[in-house]
């Protein structure tokens, strides 16, 4: 699978993924789309373009369904949801939460566990590239009592802590309750080492995996993308035909290559890239716009604002 510049690209993109289209209205190609947002939707200041948006509103003006699929939980999102404006569930701690498109209300929530967990927030305490070891649960989350040394970075994350006990898997233990997700704050460049390391401590039931340079993220293997965007689909009546989906991180590859027409961005991951149908330019291009107008909506959509949003 090569890149390919400029219009080759775009010309690549419609003949490869117009036999996926099912839908039979000419306003979308596809009836759903659903986007990762850090490397894919956002770009590298973390931002939505205002070009995004645009496409964004266009498509779901002409009917169709936008979701976001992440890793991030969902105050992590909720700043962004003015210009994405989903009208489909969110996915989010990389599936193994799914939320109204508001992400004010859990639908589907699935557990790390508490037992698992534990061994494996011991060992990245004590692992010398692992910054910050942050335990996210689904109402709450805690980090170790090194947070201000990497304040630079969750200041950025847009993370509401609520604790930073000095033994975190002691307070972990008296809580009680099960996490969502682990996620481990690394020094850059360390993350594929720290995950090695780990592997021992990581039983069947548990995956763990390098996020982006800085992140390595712990959740259980039943959770991905792909499960919970099959539920939403199902309970929808729709199938992976009907969706385009475009992401680009180690947590995207089920999603890219379960989907027929998974896209995945120029900056993906190694594994990723070798699942996606196609690869587009990278998250700092016009690369997500150019995939909804080229891809996503259908020839008679119209370009004016007359028609309002679909229910």
């Amino acid at each position: 699978m090569m890149r390919r510049n400029g219009i080759v690209l775009w010309v690549a993109l419609t003949v490869a993924a117009m036999p996926l289209a099912c839908t039979s209205s000419s306003l979308t190609r596809f009836k759903i789309v659903y986007l990762d947002m850090d490397g894919t939707l956002l770009n590298k200041r973390h931002e939505i373009p205002e070009q995004t948006s645009k496409a964004l509103e266009r498509y779901r003006r002409c009917g169709g369904k936008v979701g976001i699929a992440s890793g991030r939980t969902a105050e992590q999102v909720s700043v962004y949801l003015p210009k994405i404006r989903p009208n489909m569930p969110l996915v989010l701690f990389n599936g193994a939460v799914t939320t109204d498109p508001s992400g004010e209300r859990n639908l589907f929530v699935q557990t790390l566990g508490l037992e698992p967990s534990l061994p494996i927030v011991r060992e990245a305490l004590k692992d010398p590239d692992v910054r910050l070891v942050v335990v996210h649960y689904a109402d709450k989350t805690f980090t170790d009592s090194r947070l201000k040394d990497v304040q630079d970075i969750m200041g950025k994350s847009q993370i509401q802590v609520n604790e930073t006990p000095a033994d975190l898997p002691g307070r972990m233990e008296t809580f009680g309750n099960a996490p969502v997700k682990v996620m481990l704050i690394v020094k850059r460049g360390t993350a594929d080492a720290v995950c090695r390391r780990l592997a021992p401590h990581v039983p069947t039931t548990v995956k763990a995996l390098p996020t982006s340079g800085l992140t390595v993220e712990i959740f259980s293997a039943k959770a991905n993308k792909l499960n919970a965007i099959d539920a939403i689909l199902k309970t929808h009546a729709l199938s992976r035909r009907d969706l385009l989906v475009v992401g680009d991180s180690g947590n995207d590859v089920e999603m890219v290559g379960g989907i027929p027409a998974g896209i995945a961005m120029g900056n993906c991951h190694p594994k990723t890239c070798k699942e996606a149908l196609l690869i587009a330019h990278d998250n700092d291009s016009d690369a997500i716009p150019r995939i909804i107008e080229s891809l996503a909506i259908g020839p008679d959509c119209p370009i004016d604002n007359e028609k309002q949003d679909a229910p």
